[in-house]
């Protein structure tokens, strides 16, 4: 397993765990120490819980229920909502997790409650006022969390950390992997389903490259009418060949699902991708509305070669900077095919086909 998603997995783990750490502590110092209330529902009150201990153990499990049912959220069916509708059902789903969480927790570790029957926990428990408010304030805590969740995919993963953070405020260069991928004869499918079952095909062709950009440790840079922009930092790229075997794994899939696509639209589209690997001048862009941009060679060359495909007669071609790159693989090939001047640059650039063994 590849140790730089097992980091990110544990912290978008440990992120929530902690967000829903911090949500308890506020909520407790909202309603026992900034109001001074005492209140029937014991496990909320600091000096009968024994503290910031039981505090802490609350957030977690509420944070750790928060995250395995975010897990249950990724189906497909849910994803391919509208975001008003997929936020809906997360936060009714969310929702129902903690109340059943809340009763559970609330059973076995509050002494007030821990020996009485589940029927009289329910009616005291769902009767007191405390619950009540504390129902409302985590359920704002939820949907603050799901809003931000979508916001994210929005801007795509990490680049809207970045954009807070101000990691590109002042342009930088960075070692990066481009990888233009292309729908083809995307003109003849156009005027074959005419423009809107035209557009749903490129949805259904970029919902299925979503799948194998998880997988495949990519970044979605850009979507481009019918071309999507991948891009990988030279670790996350060279790691297992993640770069050119995302190409590979995506074309699968598509095989695969070739009776999907035949039925619906009565094609079977096909894909065609350039890469290279180089360096990228990246900074943030925009007033109205942010965005990350890379420029520079890594960016054109990929585009570039991406526009030769058809010359060459080839489905993935590749840069010698980017086959250097390349980890040892005995399911990879590379066949050099011309060492040319691309448009708009001074330098050869050697030109490899890329095939699946």
């Amino acid at each position: 397993m590849n140790p730089k998603r097992v980091r990110d997995f544990v912290n978008y783990f440990f992120g929530y765990v902690i967000v829903w750490m911090i949500a308890v502590f506020i909520f407790v110092f909202l309603r026992h120490y900034a109001q001074g209330e005492n209140h029937q529902f014991s496990i909320l009150d600091l000096e009968i819980i024994n503290g910031i201990g039981t505090l802490i153990i609350l957030g977690a499990i509420f944070g750790f229920m928060f995250v395995m049912t975010d897990f249950i959220l990724r189906n497909k069916w849910i994803r391919k909502n509208s975001y008003a509708t997929t936020i809906l059902i997360a936060i009714v789903i969310h929702s129902a997790t903690f109340y059943i969480t809340i009763f559970f927790v609330i059973l076995f570790l509050d002494p007030i409650y821990s020996n009485q029957y589940s029927d009289h926990i329910i009616r005291s428990v769902f009767t007191s006022g405390n619950m009540w408010v504390a129902f409302f304030f985590f359920n704002l805590v939820i949907v603050f969390l799901n809003i931000e969740q979508y916001v994210r995919k929005i801007f795509g993963p990490g680049v809207m950390m970045n954009i807070i953070l101000g990691k590109y405020y002042k342009p930088r260069n960075e070692e990066r992997i481009f990888m233009f991928v292309d729908l083809v004869s995307s003109t003849t499918y156009a005027e074959k389903l005419g423009s809107l079952k035209f557009i749903g095909l490129i949805q259904d062709c970029f919902h299925d490259v979503s799948s194998i950009v998880e997988k495949y440790d990519a970044e979605i840079y850009q979507y481009v009418g019918d071309q999507v922009i991948l891009t990988w930092t030279a670790e996350r790229g060279r790691w297992k060949n993640n770069a050119f075997n995302s190409f590979f794994a995506f074309v699968d899939l598509l095989d695969r699902k070739s009776d999907y696509y035949s039925r619906k639209y009565d094609i079977l589209p096909k894909f065609k991708a350039g890469i290279h690997f180089g360096i990228a001048s990246v900074g943030e862009v925009g007033e109205i509305k942010k965005e990350i941009a890379f420029l520079g060679d890594a960016v054109n060359i990929s585009a570039r070669l991406l526009g030769v495909c058809n010359q060459y007669k080839a489905e993935f071609l590749a840069s010698g900077e980017m086959v250097k790159l390349a980890a040892n693989s005995n399911t990879l090939k590379f066949e050099f095919l011309d060492e040319v001047v691309l448009k708009g640059k001074q330098s050869p650039t050697k030109i490899y086909n890329v095939k699946k063994l």
